[in-house]
């Protein structure tokens, strides 16, 4: 978790987001109000990547 907090933090610096793509079968549903971003992270379906900010 606190690599994907430094590589937010890195693309907020850069101008851009962070973006995550998820399988749907790997969140939960309805949506918690605070998600488990370990397990979604570990579930082996995330992709991410950098994206500029359109704003």
């Amino acid at each position: 978790m606190a690599d994907m907090a430094d590589w937010c933090a890195d693309a907020e610096r850069a101008g851009g987001v962070v973006v995550l793509s998820l399988d749907h079968l790997s969140l939960p549903l309805p949506l918690p109000a605070a998600l488990d971003w370990a397990r979604l992270l570990a579930s082996g379906t995330a992709r991410g990547g950098f994206m500029p900010s359109l704003v």
